[in-house]
C-alpha cells in the first residue's frame, strides 16, 4: 500500500509542478511506475534490516525472485504498469480522427 501511496504522491506532485492548462497524462504515469516500485523495494529492504536484522541486499534479492512468492514492489509495479497502460489504450481511443481537407 506504501508504494502505491508513493506513485499517486509522486503523479500529484509532478502534476502540480507541470503545466497549468495540460493534464499529466499517461508518460508520467508510466515514467513514475518504476520509480514507486524501487522505492517500495528500498523501503521493505530497510523495513527488513531494522526490524529483524536482515541484510538489504538478500531482501533487495528476494524482491527479484519469484521463489519467495509475490513480493511488494512486484505488486506495486504490476499495478502501476496496469494502470498506466489503460491510460495508454484510453488515450489512443479518444484521439480525434484527423478529417481530409478539401482544395
Amino acid at each position: 500500500m506504501a508504494g502505491l501511496l508513493i506513485w499517486l504522491m509522486l503523479y500529484r506532485v509532478a502534476a502540480a509542478r507541470g503545466p497549468r492548462n495540460r493534464r499529466p497524462g499517461w508518460r508520467l504515469a508510466l515514467l513514475l511506475a518504476p520509480v514507486a516500485t524501487l522505492l517500495t523495494a528500498l523501503g521493505e529492504a530497510l523495513y527488513f534490516n531494522l526490524t529483524v536484522g536482515a541484510p538489504p541486499l538478500l531482501v533487495l534479492t528476494a524482491d527479484l525472485s519469484f521463489d519467495a512468492g509475490i513480493r511488494p514492489a512486484q505488486v506495486v509495479l504490476g499495478i502501476t504498469a496496469a494502470v498506466a497502460l489503460v491510460a495508454t489504450v484510453r488515450r489512443l481511443q479518444t484521439r480525434p480522427k484527423a478529417t481530409p481537407r478539401t482544395a
